[in-house]
């Protein structure tokens, strides 16, 4: 959004602190209990405005800004190194690749007439790229599980768990995230018309490929007696790889029945494997399929409306014509499957 800006924190900005923090939906999260006066602002924040923040008699470095929405201040982020401040947890036991730098990030939008529109994700995103990743590789946030509103509103800018706490999660944000895609494949023939699709969307690309039909997978199950099936294992695989690629054939106007039955289990992820549906969010899915006739009317709601649940991506789906009755959308695969690629790899 070009109508948001950050203006690095100064004493003028106090009473905006202190007004926000007034707000129930800050006080929940950041009132440590209390309810904050001027002067505990102006004391906890002045130092903030010379750029640290003492812990343990020590000045560490801080970063902190107000947000503004067409110049109006609404709300307040501030980053730091992850490894110089105190963390309600330990950094070194969530973030193993050391050599990688890592930055902490605290934010709110305190002015309540500014929440529920998309202004705080979008506000994220332009942050982390105007000052967070221009210093640091990767991003680390830790809001608590009862905060539903911070955990999609970080979801939505980029963030994807990287491990739960007793009462927090801890989320992620890397500064470039390398195209690693997986095709999940599911057609009644491993060899027809939708593998065709597939070798020209993706083109030489050597991208892992699973077939659904040499798993067993089996339907969802109220009481989750099919745990020990194949259907974990993959989704454990799939987690590891952004995008995801889902192909199926048209059958009868929608998804095959292999594709369909992965889909409705991925309600096990909901349930008794959320540490893996949440490390879903954010990823980008695209599905790929063939069709023999005419284009299928609504094919991508089920994909998408998914993906909107999930809080992950819908990025689109390549139709591949496999008649041979319409010689323009015989043509067309050979085009459509040009910007396919090109939406994916570039």
């Amino acid at each position: 959004m070009d109508s948001l800006s950050f203006v690095a924190l100064s004493s003028d900005h106090f009473p905006f602190l202190h007004k926000w923090m007034q707000e129930p939906h800050v006080l929940q999260w950041w009132g440590e209990g209390k309810t904050w006066s001027f002067k505990e602002i102006q004391k906890k924040y002045h130092s903030y405005t010379l750029g640290y923040k003492i812990e343990q008699g020590m000045k560490k470095p801080i970063f902190p800004f107000i947000i503004y929405f067409k110049e109006q201040p609404i709300g307040f982020i501030q980053f730091y190194n992850a490894f110089e401040h105190e963390m309600r947890y330990k950094v070194e036991e969530v973030w193993v690749n050391a050599s990688k730098s890592l930055a902490a990030i605290d934010f709110y939008i305190g002015d309540n007439q500014h929440i529920g529109k998309g202004i705080g994700a979008e506000a994220l995103k332009s942050f982390l790229q105007q000052y967070v990743f221009p210093t640091f590789e990767a991003c680390i946030v830790d809001p608590e599980k009862r905060n539903k509103i911070a955990i999609k509103t970080y979801a939505k800018a980029g963030f994807t768990t990287l491990q739960e706490q007793e009462s927090s999660i801890i989320m992620v944000a890397n500064r470039e995230e390398k195209k690693n895609p997986l095709i999940i494949f599911g057609s009644s023939r491993s060899d027809g018309n939708t593998l065709s699709a597939i070798k020209a969307a993706i083109k030489d690309r050597p991208i892992p490929l699973v077939d659904l039909q040499r798993l067993d997978i089996a339907h969802y199950d109220y009481n989750y007696a099919n745990s020990h099936d194949d259907f974990i294992p993959l989704a454990e695989k799939m987690v590891r790889h952004n995008p995801i690629i889902l192909a199926t054939p048209v059958y009868w106007y929608s998804m095959s029945a292999l594709m369909k039955t992965f889909i409705d289990r991925w309600s096990d992820l909901l349930d008794i494997r959320k540490d893996i549906g949440r490390r879903l969010t954010n990823k980008e899915l695209y599905v790929i399929t063939s069709f023999g006739e005419s284009m299928p009317r609504g094919f991508e709601d089920a994909f998408s409306q998914t993906c909107d649940y999930l809080d992950m991506q819908y990025k689109g789906c390549f139709y591949f014509y496999s008649g041979n009755d319409d010689l323009e959308l015989k043509k067309a695969n050979e085009i459509m499957a040009d910007r396919f690629f090109s939406e994916i790899f570039n």
